[in-house]
């Protein structure tokens, strides 16, 4: 297509939006159009199926009603532009700049191509959407990674199992949003209203909740720590930090390393701390119930009278532990089987360590010590099933 027919398409469906003599709706199916300059034009229910506007300038182009089934806005410089009730479907906006654009009721969904052995998600990943307004909009399994989403608008939003992991959604609205079963893990919050929202089962292990608003929201099944918004602003960034670490295998983030950190009776139930250092820290009466420990150390911290239940310590250094009087009722202790770099299973278990633990008092009903190594350790007074207590001997 040459630039002059390109411009007599624009031209008749400026003219068909108008509803002008000699207008006629642009259809642009697969279209090549990456890295053209296209700023303030009027694609108004046009057909723009498959077609490709990565690396383009958008800005201010009105894509209203539009058909941009599976459109590639990769990298595409799109701010302020018009997305209001478009077919957006299976797009790809990774990387694209979206800030102040308008998606109010626009279909998300995952697209299906004919022919195709799967459903297309629509890619929103590393792209900027600051102050945009999706209000409305169906977001259902659509991917959000690490997008910015600053004071984005998302009241009520369908945002069914979309993925937002280390988005940032400072100061978002997401009032009355249904995001059930969403990934949320390692996104910021901070500020975010989330009054009325439907979070049932999703995943917010590691996010940030400092002075968000979370009136009527429903948590129901969900990974939350409902106390972390509570905690210093300082340590809920870094236990988002090490969200972004364990889940990106060490490509993002950071590893928390809090070697004696005082966090005496703290609520930091469901917390994220698979791997992290908490080697001689405090946490005396600390709520921890569902919190994953997997392969953390945890050597010498002070754990006595802890809330332990459910969570999961398994491969992790409890040696020389105090978990005197803790509750750890259903916690897992079972040792974890070993990856190699590429993720593949080893066959090596790491077993949990226990040796030299303080555990007098303790709560172990339903817990499986038989493999766990707990050489040396106390366990006066504890409370112990009976398929353990040849191994406490």
């Amino acid at each position: 297509m040459t630039p002059e027919e390109l411009v007599n398409i624009i031209k008749k469906h400026d003219r068909f939006v108008h509803g002008l003599v000699g207008g006629e709706r642009a259809v642009l199916k697969g279209a090549k159009l990456k890295g053209l300059r296209l700023t303030n034009l009027n694609f108004q229910h046009a057909i723009l199926s498959h077609i490709d506007f990565s690396g383009a300038t958008l800005e201010g182009s009105d894509f209203r009603f539009a058909d941009l089934f599976t459109a590639n806005f990769e990298g595409a410089e799109s701010g302020g532009a018009k997305f209001d009730r478009a077919d957006l479907r299976g797009a790809t906006m990774k990387g694209a700049k979206l800030q102040d654009a308008s998606f109010n009721e626009t279909d998300m969904r995952p697209g299906l191509v004919m022919g195709s052995t799967g459903e297309t998600i629509t890619n929103l990943s590393e792209a900027c959407l600051d102050r945009a307004n999706m209000e409305g909009a169906q977001l259902a399994r659509a991917c959000f990674q690490h997008a910015s989403l600053k004071s984005a608008v998302l009241r009520r939003a369908t945002m069914t199992a979309a993925d937002l992991h280390g988005a940032d959604l400072s100061a978002a609205d997401l009032e009355g949003a249904r995001a059930e079963s969403a990934n949320f893990s390692g996104a910021d919050l901070t500020g975010a209203r989330l009054d009325k929202a439907q979070l049932r089962s999703a995943n917010l292990r590691g996010a940030i909740l400092a002075q968000a608003s979370l009136v009527d929201t429903d948590f129901l099944d969900a990974r939350v720590s409902p106390g972390s918004r509570q905690l210093p602003v300082d340590l809920q960034v870094t236990l988002r930090d090490h969200a972004l670490w364990v889940e990106s295998n060490a490509e993002r983030g950071r590893r928390a390393s809090l070697p004696g950190i005082d966090l005496t009776g703290l609520d930091m139930r469901a917390a994220y701390l698979s791997g992290a250092d908490l080697s001689r820290a405090r946490l005396t009466e600390a709520k921890l119930s569902h919190g994953l420990f997997v392969l953390a150390d945890l050597s010498g911290a002070d754990l006595s009278n802890a809330d332990l239940r459910h969570a999961d310590f398994a491969g992790a250094n409890l040696s020389q532990a105090d978990l005197s009087f803790a509750d750890l009722r259903h916690a897992n202790l079972k040792p974890v089987e070993l990856k190699d770099q590429n993720g593949q299973p080893t066959g090596e278990l790491w077993p949990t360590k226990l040796n030299d633990a303080d555990l007098r008092g303790a709560n172990l009903i339903h817990v499986d010590l038989r493999e766990a190594d707990i050489r040396d350790a106390e366990l006066s007074d504890a409370k112990i099933d009976s398929i353990n207590e040849r191994k406490s001997h």
